[in-house]
C-alpha cells in the first residue's frame, strides 16, 4: 500500500527465506523510489508475534508486573528502547498485550498474547535514508528481545 507520505509492506513470514524476500522487496521498493527522486526520511518495522494462552491475562501478571491481583484485567505491557547504528537513532517499542484471535475454522475466540515490536527512525530525525542506511537497518532488526519475551511468555 503506497500513499503520498507513506508505504505499508504487509508480509507474512511463512517460510525460512521470508526475511531474504522481504529484504528483497524492500531494496526493490527503495531503488524505485530513488529513480523517482522520491526521499525517505523514516523507516520502520513491526512484528507481530501471536502467543496462544488459556489465561493471557494471569501470564502478564505474573511474568511482567509480578502483581497478585485477582481482578486486573487486560493487563499490558509498553517500553521503548533507544538504539544507535551509523550515527541514526532507532526506536525499539515493544508491547505486549492481551487479545483474542478468531479461529475461522471454527468461529471461536482464542485468548492470545500479542507481543508487538516496532523498530523505527525517530520522527525528529529528517536524514534522508540511502539504499545503504536501508541495508543497515535491515541487517540490524533486533531479534533477541523479542524473542526473550516469547520465551517468558511461554514457559
Amino acid at each position: 500500500q503506497i500513499s503520498g507520505a507513506r508505504c505499508d509492506i504487509n508480509f507474512k513470514y511463512s517460510h525460512q527465506n521470508s526475511v531474504q524476500v522481504f529484504n528483497d522487496i524492500l531494496i526493490a521498493i527503495m531503488e524505485l523510489f530513488q529513480q523517482e527522486k522520491v526521499e525517505i526520511i523514516r523507516v520502520g518495522y513491526i512484528t507481530r508475534y501471536i502467543l496462544k494462552h488459556p489465561n493471557p491475562d494471569l501470564v502478564i501478571r505474573e511474568k511482567f508486573l509480578k502483581i497478585d491481583e485477582i481482578n486486573l484485567c487486560e493487563p499490558s505491557i509498553r517500553f521503548l528502547l533507544k538504539t544507535e547504528l551509523e550515527g541514526i537513532t532507532y526506536n525499539d517499542v515493544y508491547q505486549i498485550e492481551v487479545a483474542k484471535q478468531r479461529n475461522f475454522t471454527t468461529g471461536n475466540e482464542d485468548n492470545i498474547i500479542l507481543i508487538t515490536q516496532d523498530f523505527n527512525t525517530l520522527l525528529e530525525d529528517t536524514k534522508i535514508i540511502t539504499i545503504l542506511d536501508l541495508k543497515n537497518f535491515i541487517e540490524n532488526i533486533p531479534n533477541n528481545y523479542i524473542q526473550d519475551y516469547i520465551k517468558i511468555l511461554s514457559e
